[in-house]
């Protein structure tokens, strides 16, 4: 073989490899871009996306109507949802959940807990006088 063809096959191999390597980088930013992605709605709406276990979140403000809504829209059943302590059981849309306790005209203040893995497992509704609702 002469040092021609010798060159233009190492060329050729190395071109080879190069589009091989752009070819798997490119498969690797399209997963990089889906897990990303992913992320993004799983953190939807979280305050931040990685929480510590033992830290408590923090306290937010809805009126009584949203407190009814977030009932009505609860879907799942792992979660179990409290008003001023009572915990609210039943189809929200069957018998079972008595929204006569809910004031939608009050304040509400709202807390979450998280399972140690990360996973919502209840929220809290009480009731909040307008004083409350001024501090931090």
């Amino acid at each position: 073989m002469n040092e021609q063809s010798e060159n233009m096959i190492s060329i050729s191999t190395a071109f080879m490899l190069f589009i091989s390597a752009c070819i798997f980088a490119l498969g690797l930013t399209g997963e990089i871009n889906r897990a990303v992605d992913e992320a993004g709605r799983v953190a939807q709406g979280q305050p931040k996306s990685v929480q510590p276990a033992l830290e408590a979140s923090h306290d937010d403000w809805v009126s009584g109507s949203q407190v009814v809504f977030s009932i009505i829209g609860n879907n799942d059943p792992g979660v179990r949802i409290s008003v001023d302590g009572t915990n609210v059981a039943g189809d929200p849309w069957g018998e079972g959940v008595d929204f006569s306790a809910i004031d939608t005209g009050a304040v509400y203040s709202l807390d979450y807990e998280w399972s140690g893995s990360g996973d919502l497992i209840g929220i809290n509704f009480a009731k909040a006088g307008s004083e409350e609702k001024k501090q931090p």
